[in-house]
């Protein structure tokens, strides 16, 4: 296809990413249709990534901030930018080529959908890997759901790289808060799906790449304890139905917390396991919670 599409903003943060970055513009370069613009905001990074981006993509937009976050460095690069949908993607990942193909098109056949994500596929650098062949894997075909509020609100894990939103939807929302230091991702999905419909293309359109070092990983704050901070403040500023609250927002916080304390107990930390378990089935009584209690408490006895 050669239709451009003059409504896309691509925005990639990065930080000391000179190993990668050329990947990640190239995969959007080569899309099917093409985004209005590339912006790559730069969050102080102390390696080539800029003199990387400046000589191998001059079109590309390229804005240098001081190390701020993840956070901070998508804020930057939509308000700077001029499309009326914004993507994102990281530094360290790619797009299958046909990924705004395929988004784009659900916008314009759905004007009340306000956020697209696609399913992700999660793969290691030192497995080794072929960027260009795997973009350009070939898809039968490519299909959507839509997805409640609700459901949304009780695993809202789009994946970054994967997401594509209406900018009126992102300003309406207040963009990321780039006060917290994890879960800025679903604090916004939250609330964009409260305010919007969303669809998910089951197709695998999104390459995540681990990389030890990036802006997504270097938080240090406990991401379950972010989530919950994120939960506490929608149910403080939104109205809400009494079985939203008491049933879903219950059920989603004793998940967390039932989450929390496994990870914990994985780590042999049977103490702080114990309270997070407790506080699981204080919100919302849940077998998995009472079980992984018992292990704990026949273990003390």
């Amino acid at each position: 296809m050669t239709r451009i599409s003059s409504s896309i903003s691509v925005i990639i943060p990065a930080y000391n990413s000179a190993r990668t970055i050329k990947r990640a513009i190239e995969s959007v370069m080569s899309q099917s249709i093409p985004p209005k613009e590339i912006i790559v905001v730069d969050d102080g990074s102390t390696d080539s990534t800029c003199n990387l981006v400046e000589s191998l993509f001059p079109s590309v937009i390229l804005i240098r901030q001081k190390n701020s976050g993840a956070a901070a460095a998508r804020n930057t690069g939509v308000k700077q930018s001029k499309g009326d949908l914004i993507a994102f993607l990281d530094s360290d990942d790619f797009w299958h080529r046909r990924k705004i193909e395929y988004q784009s098109k659900l916008f314009e056949d759905d004007p009340l959908l306000g956020i697209c994500s696609t399913k992700c596929k999660f793969i290691f650098e030192s497995e080794g890997l072929n960027a260009p062949l795997m973009a350009d894997e070939a898809i039968e075909a490519c299909s959507s759901q839509a997805i409640s509020f609700e459901k949304m609100f009780q695993l809202p894990f789009l994946g970054t790289p994967s997401v594509m939103m209406k900018r009126s939807v992102y300003d309406s929302a207040g963009g990321f808060d780039d006060s917290l230091e994890t879960a800025e991702d679903v604090d916004l999905w939250i609330k964009a799906t409260y305010l919007s419909h969303y669809k998910l293309i089951i197709n695998t359109l999104t390459y995540v790449v681990a990389q030890e070092e990036s802006l997504s990983s270097r938080a240090q704050t406990s991401p379950y304890a972010a989530h919950l901070t994120v939960i506490d403040n929608f149910l403080k500023e939104k109205t809400l139905s009494f079985y939203f609250r008491h049933v879903i927002a219950k059920q989603t916080q004793a998940y967390i917390y039932c989450n929390w304390g496994s990870n914990l107990l994985v780590r042999d930390l049977k103490k702080e396991a114990k309270e997070k378990l407790i506080k699981s089935l204080t919100h919302f009584p849940n077998l998995r919670a009472i079980y992984l209690l018992s292990k704990i408490i026949l273990k003390f006895s």
